[in-house]
């Protein structure tokens, strides 16, 4: 029998953003802590930079105007790290990112404008603050939370290394033992709880191949039996396949995704055939589950779009372009839209530049119209693809949903091309073209099926759409 795809219709629409709270925008310094570094300096494991929950609402009319519609904030609630991956209370907003009361006012100010709001559930481990964690320590194996986690041996130490498990081996954040009914019980409650105070629209789930599938199948029921669209993505860096379906989670971030692209367009160590082909094979692995895998360039765990790149503004845009025109749905790391720099954790976690001036501005015009374009155009949330042309460094598709077309071409070579592609019967003249540079140029085909040629220099892309209502080849 075929598997269908049971997510909930609007994630096939959406386009998240990523934020790292601490690191985005600071609304109420009141709440700062004693230690806050100025905005703009160098990111460290231990800074805190005074990011907070009024700080996201203060900048949602930039996040609407920029396109994305939903929002999905790494952790907030309390913990004593600037990450929040190791929580101390999970029903409790962190003081330094605001109260329950600014996470209803974000969630409301999101929802006024036909936008929605995921969450981080770190699920697979907590803090050694963490309140039954610090009974079992008190109280050894008479604690009655002994079997909420993963003990070697008595008494409990910490040093040289723990005498129970940890994540990435590290003291400060024990593992849970997530097979126990009791755990499984609290993560339960958490995914409710949030959804029905604060109205949110689903859960991201942090290293989601930890917990066992039955944790995750009674998770996705308690959610749904409150909000029965909410959106359950899970963390993975490979094959999330067995974690898929129903009455599981609804999709994954898509690793294996990125790593292709970055192959292809970035390292250029691929040609567009093989390209090709590892992406096919990745929608037959995931099949219906396809179109809702999460494509991601970059993430909180992951160097920066524009450090992979080389400072390289136009494979950043190419790489942006194929994210926002390839089957899936995208999510942007905040600051990735305006050119953000730096390496692996905790370089790619600095303060987002709230001062224009200092945006790159190609990387941020491109993604602004990449993204509206892709809001505009159902072929490019929905629609299936065909591959037209991929040969060498050249590769070209075109997607298509119920009347809407557009065609997208990309070089992602070291020079000038010079293809001939045929225009789809159904791309009229009259639609939208975007170049990736000004020196593009295209012989404009006045009618339907005729082959017009592309010159498309190193790493330049060209975007045709159809159904738009203006003048003949409206540039974006």
């Amino acid at each position: 029998m075929t598997q269908k795809n049971t997510v909930p219709q609007w994630v096939n629409d959406a386009i998240i953003y990523q934020i790292f709270p601490d690191r985005f925008a600071n609304g109420d310094p009141s709440n700062d802590p004693i230690d806050v570094v100025p905005w703009g300096s160098r990111p460290t494991r231990t800074n805190f930079f005074g990011g907070d929950l009024k700080g996201i609402i203060d900048h949602v009319d930039y996040l609407k105007a920029l396109g994305v519609n939903c929002l999905y904030l790494t952790p907030i609630f309390e913990a004593p790290s600037n990450h929040r991956y190791d929580t101390k209370d999970y029903f409790q907003v962190d003081r330094m990112l605001g109260t329950t009361d600014t996470l209803k006012a974000l969630t409301q100010a999101l929802h006024n404008r036909e936008m929605r709001i995921i969450l981080d559930g770190v699920f697979a481990h907590v803090s050694d603050e963490f309140p039954a964690f610090k009974d079992v320590l008190e109280r050894g194996a008479a604690s009655p939370y002994a079997q909420w986690f993963l003990i070697d041996s008595y008494p409990i130490r910490k040093h040289p290394k723990p005498s129970y498990r940890a994540c990435g081996g590290l003291a400060s954040m024990p593992r849970l033992n997530v097979a126990n009914a009791e755990v499984h019980e609290l993560l339960c409650k958490v995914g409710e709880y949030w959804i029905e105070t604060a109205d949110i629209d689903g859960w991201r789930l942090d290293m989601a191949w930890e917990v066992p599938h039955e944790a995750w199948s009674k998770f996705s029921a308690r959610v749904r039996d409150v909000k029965a669209d909410a959106f359950l993505l899970g963390e993975f860096w490979g094959d999330a396949t067995p974690w898929l379906g129903r009455g599981k989670l609804d999709s994954s971030t898509n690793y294996l995704w990125r790593d292709a692209v970055f192959r292809f367009f970035v390292n250029q160590c691929t040609d567009a055939q093989t390209f090709v082909r590892e992406i096919q094979a990745l929608r037959e692995l995931y099949g219906p589950h396809g179109p809702t895998m999460v494509n991601l360039l970059g993430s909180h765990d992951t160097p920066r779009l524009m450090t992979i790149c080389r400072q390289n503004s136009a494979k950043a845009i190419q790489a942006l372009a194929i994210l926002l025109t390839d089957i899936g749905v995208p999510l942007i790391y905040y600051g990735d839209e305006v050119g953000l720099t730096g390496g692996n954790d905790p370089g790619c976690r600095k303060s987002m530049p709230w001062g224009s001036d200092t945006w790159n501005r190609k990387v941020y015009e491109a993604s602004r119209v990449l993204i509206n374009l892709r809001r505009r155009h159902p072929a490019l949330r929905r629609g299936d693809l065909e591959v037209i042309l991929a040969e060498g460094r050249i590769l070209a598709f075109v997607r298509q949903y119920e009347g809407d077309t557009v065609l997208a071409a990309f070089n992602a070579g070291f020079q000038w091309e010079d293809f001939s592609i045929k225009l789809p019967e159904t791309l009229n003249a009259c639609g939208e073209v975007w170049r990736s540079s000004p020196e593009i140029s295209l012989d404009e085909a006045s009618g339907r099926g005729a082959e017009f040629r592309v010159k498309l220099p190193p790493q330049g892309v060209l975007i045709m759409a159809s159904r738009w209502r203006g003048p003949c080849w409206k540039r974006v």
